[in-house]
């Protein structure tokens, strides 16, 4: 005859109904059992000796006996109630900022969304001659063509590209995707792991423009509030990236990735065409927080529009000079590019035309207004070396 110890507060607690230690022995006690009430340290022990006709069937743990206590008991007597879940409020503004950036790249970029495997392809590595040197390698490869993790996702979608050409003249891929480097710290070899965003704008017949292709790139840091600056890079981290014609990305003085022409030669290693490529810190696009937005009632008196063009060396900056352009005077709310010139009888020189426009907030811009914003803005860009056009 087995033994079995329950406490009281077990048995009630399954239940879930309050019952008296006497009417659980009582029970128990014509169910067969036989009931002995211990009681050490003010808690109620049931010792319970099975009778060998059931010893070898149904009962043999605690549970047991709460069925058998539950049932004689009768379930009609327990009160229906329905179990508590305890409803924990999460953050949800990671997932909704992730679906807007990939809204933005299919709507409005016209981009295909590719998902790759997370390793390099080595024969396409191979074949664009180049092997990555901060790989994380997998100790049981799936096979020889997969066994180092991706640091980068260009490859990847240089490979789609190759892979698609024969199927449409131009095309425009992203990929939202981990990647696997190593951080050396402290004499030791950790394996980074990060979210990177990529994507690659590709033409087979006529010529990426690098201004219209940061247009483009920069209506995802527009939609994100953030000001992304570009600094021109002169030997890129990578030999797909054209020299003079690929940027660093600057945010609050962090590189939070690059953006360039595809170099010619090493496209053509594959395919013929041209391309403008990015890849983007992902992580730090999520976690950045924008400055709150407060509604402004629109202005109504009207903004004027003045156009600059400027003759200046070719290592200034679009940026600086957009910047510089702006802080000539209060009232100047808005600057933008509108072309890019060089010629090779100008050297080391180049011609940007900007428009600008300006309002004041409190009354109409007069003649002398106008004339006087004018000349601030020329007195800025020529202490730069600038020649105005």
């Amino acid at each position: 005859e087995p033994i079995v110890n329950v406490s009281h507060n077990f048995i009630i607690e399954k239940i879930g109904v309050e019952i008296d230690k006497d009417t659980i022995a009582h029970i128990l006690e014509k169910l067969g059992f036989g009931v002995s009430v211990e009681q050490p340290d003010e808690e109620v022990i049931y010792k319970i000796i099975v009778p060998t006709s059931r010893a070898t069937k149904d009962i043999s743990i605690e549970d047991d006996i709460v069925e058998e206590v539950a049932r004689f008991y009768g379930f009609d007597k327990i009160e229906l109630q329905l179990p508590k879940k305890a409803t924990i409020p999460q953050d949800h503004s990671t997932v909704y900022k992730i679906r807007e950036i990939k809204d933005l790249m299919v709507n409005h970029l016209k981009m295909y969304e590719v998902k790759n495997y997370p390793f390099y392809n080595e024969q396409f590595l191979s074949k664009i001659n180049w092997q990555p040197e901060n790989a994380v390698s997998i100790k049981n490869p799936v096979s020889e063509n997969w066994k180092n993790l991706v640091a980068t996702l260009i490859p990847n979608i240089l490979k789609n590209v190759e892979q698609n050409a024969t199927k449409a003249d131009r095309f425009n891929f992203f990929e939202w995707a981990r990647v696997w480097f190593y951080d050396q710290t402290d004499d030791k070899k950790n394996v980074v792991e990060q979210k990177m965003l990529s994507g690659i704008l590709f033409d087979g017949e006529k010529e990426i423009n690098f201004y219209h292709a940061k247009e483009l790139l920069s209506s995802l840091f527009k939609m994100l509030k953030i000001d992304v600056k570009w600094i021109q890079v002169q030997e890129p981290p990578y030999p797909w990236f054209k020299s003079y014609q690929t940027a660093e990305l600057i945010l609050d003085g962090h590189v939070i990735g690059q953006a360039g022409v595809v170099d010619k030669e090493f496209l053509g290693q594959f395919v013929l065409g041209d391309a403008f490529v990015f890849e983007l810190n992902a992580d730090m696009l999520i976690d950045y927080k924008a400055e709150k937005s407060f509604y402004k009632p629109i202005c109504k008196y009207p903004p004027i529009s003045l156009d600059l063009s400027v003759f200046v060396p070719l290592e200034v900056q679009v940026y600086d000079l957009t910047k510089l352009i702006k802080s000539a005077d209060d009232r100047i709310f808005k600057v933008e590019l509108i072309d890019f010139f060089e010629k090779p009888e100008w050297q080391d020189k180049k011609s940007l035309p900007f428009r600008y426009q300006a309002r004041d907030e409190q009354r109409t811009l007069t003649k002398e207004d106008i004339d006087l914003i004018l000349k601030e803005v020329e007195k800025k860009v020529k202490k730069i070396g600038a020649q105005i056009r």
